[in-house]
């Protein structure tokens, strides 16, 4: 077993059990009132700040040997266009017209501009840039001399684990029936785009292809949940 394999290795647990620690132990609660009530301080995020922490402690300590987070050249210009293509595709796959989207996302804009600035903000720094310096940056590069172009299947594999107890939590899995449901809804799709995500990122060396792709699935998704809601609370009404 190589050195950085055992890196990679101790690196996982150590965000697996962070983890864990944030939505399943009893330190959920004590971690959600470090997070600031004003909105102006919407980037105080406590569990992304502590993985960047631990991922910044270990590239510093560990000393290993990893590709470039953003490649130059026409790696960029790669990265981008298979970023834009990546953004096509998972449009396409939410069965959505255009024009019925663009209309929810100019709903939420004119009536929430703050908020809205915010979560894209939000997206693109953590979701978009900490997950991906992770999943697609770290473990990638860190096992490519181990696994080779097997990053593309493993690395995918090990972000669903890792995001296990945060869907435990949100989602309230319990029995067999809910998680075949969660398996079928939820983890195909999210693990078909991972493996998208990782092929990009791998291929070019640069992660700006896979940031915009990660945000706009967060955003879209975003956008048909709020558009979900609002239906629902109208019904009521």
């Amino acid at each position: 077993m190589s050195n950085q394999l055992i890196i990679a290795c101790i690196s996982f647990v150590l965000f697996f059990i962070l983890e864990w620690v944030f939505w399943l132990s009893p330190a959920k609660s004590f971690i959600k009132n470090l997070i600031p009530n004003q909105a102006f301080l919407w980037w105080v995020q406590p569990h992304y700040l502590f993985r960047l922490f631990i991922l910044v402690i270990i590239l510093v300590f560990a000393r290993v040997q990893l590709w470039p987070v953003f490649k130059g050249g026409l790696n960029w210009l790669s990265s981008l266009g298979l970023g834009v293509l990546l953004i096509i595709l998972s449009f396409f796959s939410l069965r959505v017209s255009i024009g019925h989207f663009w209309q929810n996302v100019q709903q939420w804009y004119d009536e929430d501009r703050s908020s809205f600035v915010m979560v894209v903000a939000y997206l693109f720094i953590y979701p978009g840039f900490v997950e991906e310096l992770m999943m697609r940056w770290f473990f990638p590069a860190i096992l490519w001399n181990d696994f080779g172009w097997w990053v593309i299947i493993i690395c995918p594999l090990l972000n669903i684990i890792w995001h296990l107890p945060y869907w435990i939590d949100s989602h309230e899995l319990r029995g067999m029936r809910m998680w075949l449901g969660f398996a079928l809804n939820t983890l195909l799709p999210v693990t078909t785009f991972a493996v998208a995500l990782t092929f990009v990122s791998v291929l070019t060396q640069n992660l700006i292809g896979s940031i915009f792709a990660h945000v706009f699935g967060d955003w879209a998704g975003l956008i048909l949940q709020r558009t979900q809601t609002r239906s629902l609370t109208n019904e009521k009404n």
